[in-house]
């Protein structure tokens, strides 16, 4: 709707619309907020960044004016820790921009972590809240969670989510499922394979849903992140890097170890379909992070 709200105005505008901007948002890490980088906008524009916090994809979005400046350049979002969406709105005299990009993005605070595993399981996880809304459709960033097992128990799919329930489904759970695989071993150094199973779930069949429906979807979630982690190919650089216990670990490999494409147990007991995959994520150790 922003963008045709845009354009409408811009008919009562005259000359030629400015350049588009692009909008890129880095997060501070620290818990106060992003910085929200402007490029590509007309010299003398006035550009305007509006934000909206972010839920499950599809829901309306409250966009609120966070910050305004000139032209090309650099401007300061305070925040609280979540996630959100962000667009840039350019004008200059008058007339707006075509609108451009509309990025998510999520204001953390830098926890930090004594254990490689959990820092590599809380990287796992952004970057599968990264393919929300894109590769990963209806499911909510909330919904994504860190466990040490499967646990399901506090998930809904009831809307509004009842009050003794966190989380809505459909929801993706990370666990340490299975054990460390440590290979081509010397007293220099080894490779170790860390593995992290995800956990897909959504609501099987109600009163309005066959037990067919969402199939397509619930098996792109899986294609998605299968995609996204075998060999590390949908990752920056595909490498994944961590801190843990002060010391710096690259993960450069990562290899599907087994997995399940629908529980058929859940489906017909518990009316849910359960799916997962298994990961072994892969680092080096040697004498400079032991």
């Amino acid at each position: 709707m922003r963008a045709i709200g845009s354009l409408l105005r811009g008919f009562g505008g005259v000359g030629t619309p400015p350049a588009t901007p692009t909008l890129a948002i880095t997060d501070n890490g620290d818990g106060t907020g992003a910085t929200a980088t402007i490029t590509g906008s007309t010299v003398g524009s006035d550009n305007s960044i509006f934000v909206a916090s972010w839920g499950p994809a599809g829901s309306n979005l409250a966009f609120i004016n966070e910050a305004n400046r000139i032209g090309d350049g650099t401007v300061t979002l305070s925040l609280t820790t979540g996630f959100y969406a962000a667009y840039c709105e350019s004008l200059l005299g008058g007339v707006p921009a075509i609108p451009g990009n509309q990025p998510l993005f999520q204001v953390t605070n830098s926890a930090a972590f004594n254990s490689v595993h959990a820092a590599l399981a809380a990287q796992v996880q952004t970057i599968i809240q990264g393919l929300l809304g894109t590769s990963i459709v209806g499911i909510s960033p909330a919904s994504v969670r860190v466990r040490k097992t499967a646990y399901m128990g506090d998930f809904s799919a009831r809307n509004p989510l009842p009050s003794n329930f966190s989380y809505s489904l459909p929801g993706i759970v990370l666990c340490y499922f299975d054990v460390e695989e440590v290979a081509d071993a010397t007293n220099a150094r080894d490779e170790i394979g860390y593995p992290i199973t995800i956990v897909f779930a959504q609501e099987s069949q109600s009163a309005a849903t066959p037990s067919e429906a969402n199939a397509d979807q619930f098996l792109r979630w899986r294609e998605a992140v299968e995609r996204t982690f075998t060999h590390l190919r949908g990752c920056p650089n595909q490498l994944i890097n961590v801190t843990a216990n002060g010391l710096n670990y690259q993960f450069y490999d990562c290899r599907m170890t087994g997995g399940m494409i629908i529980d058929p147990d859940a489906s017909t007991n518990k009316k849910l379909d359960i799916g997962w995959l298994k990961f072994s994520f892969r680092t080096w150790r040697g004498k400079n992070n032991t």
